[in-house]
Parts: structure tokens; C-alpha cells; sequence
């Protein structure tokens, strides 16, 4: 249930079925292992098989270039940055089982772009390893 509150003031939520993505367990492993684990083979399906994938490729590596080639770099990149704006907020409203845009998020960004470089994808794009930024994620998140 969500308590609005007109003042712009901390949301709690109070959903077990949705605070279950951070304090659930499937045979004693938290269940954020299993979703994070369905993320990446989902992106990285997306990313090698699908033609938003591709296109995500070529913004990435020559947003010029993709622009001339018919690409909607502009509508690539807002869909982009939508999707994983809207999955990180979710997972980061359930864990904390609250909301409050002033905070959600502050300072994680260089944390990402830094498990991005670990994990091997150049920072001048083009191309992407999923699996790579993954481990660039744990060996981030244990340092």
C-alpha cells in the first residue's frame, strides 16, 4: 500500500508480494540471485538477438553513424535508459521498501560504469559484454 503524502515527503511501501524481491528465499538462496541472474540472460538475449539490441550496439559505438542510418538514436536511447531506470528503482524501492527521489540511486553511477569497464565492455561502445559486467558487478561490489 502507498501512503502519498503532498509535501514530496519519504513513500513507504508495504507489499510482501512486492518486498519479496528482497527478502525472499528459493531453497535457502535469496531471490535476488535468481533475478539478477534472469536480467542478464534476458539482456543478453536482448542484446545478441533482437534488433533493439542492435541498435543499441550501434548508437552506442557511432551515435553519428546511427543516426544516418536510419536509427532513431534519440528514441534507442530514452527506451534504453527507461528500462533500466524503471528495473533499478523497483529493485531499489523493494529492498529499502521505500521511495524517496532525492536519494534512490545517488552515487551508483560511477559504481556502474566502473563494473561496465571491469567487466571488459569498452567505454567507447560498439560492443557489450553482459556476462563480463557482471562480474565486473561482484568484483566491484566486494571491493
Amino acid at each position: 500500500m502507498l501512503r502519498c503524502s503532498p509535501d514530496g515527503s519519504l513513500q513507504a511501501f508495504d507489499n510482501p508480494a512486492f518486498q519479496w524481491i528482497a527478502l525472499g528465499r528459493i531453497a535457502g538462496v535469496p531471490a535476488q540471485v535468481f533475478l539478477m541472474l534472469a536480467l542478464v540472460a534476458l539482456f543478453a538475449w536482448i542484446v545478441r538477438k533482437t534488433l533493439f539490441g542492435q541498435y543499441l550496439l550501434v548508437t552506442g559505438g557511432n551515435e553519428q553513424a546511427a543516426y544516418l542510418s536510419g536509427i532513431s538514436t534519440a528514441r534507442v536511447k530514452m527506451i534504453g535508459y527507461t528500462l533500466c531506470a524503471a528495473l533499478a528503482g523497483l529493485i531499489s524501492i523493494s529492498v529499502n521498501s521505500s521511495s524517496d527521489a532525492n536519494v534512490i540511486g545517488l552515487g551508483s553511477e560511477l559504481d556502474a560504469i566502473a563494473a561496465v569497464a571491469v567487466g571488459g565492455t569498452a567505454l567507447t561502445g560498439g560492443r557489450a559484454y553482459i556476462v563480463g559486467t557482471l562480474i565486473g558487478a561482484l568484483i566491484i561490489q566486494l571491493l
